[in-house]
């Protein structure tokens, strides 16, 4: 079934009846008092955030080490020193885990979690960016203004960071909690709680209409409202993790592809959305020029993304969530080129290519301004070194590989 608003699901508010409430009137107090910067870990250890683990069970928990492969990544990519951050991830061990509240829980309007007594779970976001904690001055402000929220005895959480991101929708949210929740036996009626700009998604409404989605019970959070659960159920997904993609490319039934089609498709992004090439038209010339097609994923419809990465061979990319598409290409080789701007690079598709045996290599081009917004910078691309790795592309031996 379609999403629908918080106030279809309701089974009734969680504050009734007019008049003063000293309790939200403390929440909000509080919040004023607190100092501007309350992300540090002291400002949620003033209401036992470190206990909020007790209250908490754990149905399922296992490690990924990806320290072995790290090496691979550096080494696929030119220039190799642009890689210094991947040190941030070498030895760690990515987890994922499911897990279901013992008490009441109040999901707010960022995702967060919090049990009794406003404990936070650290564990019910995925943080990419290693952010700090959310702002507790905000968050009593927020509930102190919101008088009325809606109540579920049972639901399933898919809140989670860049939740209405394309990439992280499909990885993090359907084939992070949801996936866990069908792994672990939660009942499919059981609503499943996503934010309204998910919602709201041109890509996710395509999603929903699916088959094997449209009886899924989904329950929309307004954005600046909290929704209590008597039993909430939420998950962790590890970043560089396989079963996330086979559980989508199953539940959307991805066909085979044919291993004897190579289209050549460059990925390109709306200058709107950021990280847009600053030569694109000299970029655009030369990928022509080898063959490949120029297309915004952004402006297809999810069963078009399908069908034109499931005949692709070759795909050069800027790096965004667009290429994600390349889990459409099943059991057939592929070529993947993937374009950073001068930033801090994610090896998430590396991690893909090396699942599925796909080729991978990747570039780093040039960022004017590297201190203003630097995942949304335009970004210069040496043409040349475009021009060589296409052609090493093209004449690439299609059997499966991993580039080093």
């Amino acid at each position: 079934m379609a999403p629908h608003s918080e106030q279809a699901s309701a089974i009734g508010p969680e504050v009734s009846g007019p008049g003063f409430d000293p309790t939200r009137f403390a929440r909000a107090l509080l919040g004023y008092l607190l100092p501007v910067e309350s992300r540090h870990p002291r400002a949620w250890d003033l209401l036992g955030a470190e206990k909020g683990r007790a209250q908490v069970t754990t149905l399922c928990e296992r490690g990924i080490d990806v320290t072995a492969d790290m090496d691979l990544v550096v080494k696929s990519v030119e220039p190799e020193h642009s890689y210094r951050n991947l040190a941030d991830l070498t030895g760690r061990t990515r987890r994922e885990a499911f897990r279901v509240t013992n008490r009441p829980a109040l999901i707010h309007p960022t995702g967060w979690i919090t049990t009794r007594r406003w404990r936070l779970d650290e564990r019910s976001i995925i943080d990419y960016n290693l952010r700090s904690r959310p702002g507790l001055r905000r968050a009593l402000a927020l509930r102190a203004a919101a008088p009325r929220s809606p109540r579920l005895h049972t639901a399933v959480s898919l809140r989670t960071f860049g939740e209405a991101n394309y990439y992280h929708a499909l990885h993090d949210v359907i084939g992070g909690p949801m996936r866990l929740a069908d792994e672990n036996g939660v009942d499919r009626g059981t609503p499943l709680i996503i934010s309204e700009r998910l919602a709201a998604a041109p890509f996710f409404r395509d999603l929903v209409k699916l088959p094997s989605l449209a009886d899924r019970n989904w329950f929309t959070q307004r954005i600046h409202s909290f929704v209590r659960v008597d039993n909430l159920y939420f998950g962790e997904t590890a970043r560089f993790a396989r079963e996330p993609a086979d559980y989508l490319r199953t539940l959307l039934a991805v066909p085979d592809s044919d291993r004897h089609s190579s289209d050549r498709i460059f990925i390109t992004r709306d200058p709107a959305a950021g990280r847009s090439l600053t030569n694109y038209d000299e970029i655009s010339a030369i990928c022509k020029r080898y063959g490949f097609r120029m297309i915004d994923p952004g402006t297809r419809t999810l069963a078009e993304q399908i069908e034109i990465f499931s005949h692709a061979g070759c795909v050069a990319s800027i790096h965004g969530a667009g290429l994600y598409n390349i889990i459409f290409r099943k059991n057939a080789p592929l070529q993947v080129l993937e374009i950073f701007p001068n930033l801090p690079v994610e090896p998430a598709f590396f991690f893909l290519c090396r699942f599925y045996g796909f080729g991978y290599h990747a570039i780093i081009g040039n960022s004017p301004l590297p201190w203003v917004q630097p995942h949304r910078n335009p970004f210069w691309l040496d043409p040349d070194t475009l021009a060589a790795r296409l052609e090493d592309m093209v004449e690439a031996d299609p059997s499966p590989r991993v580039t080093v």
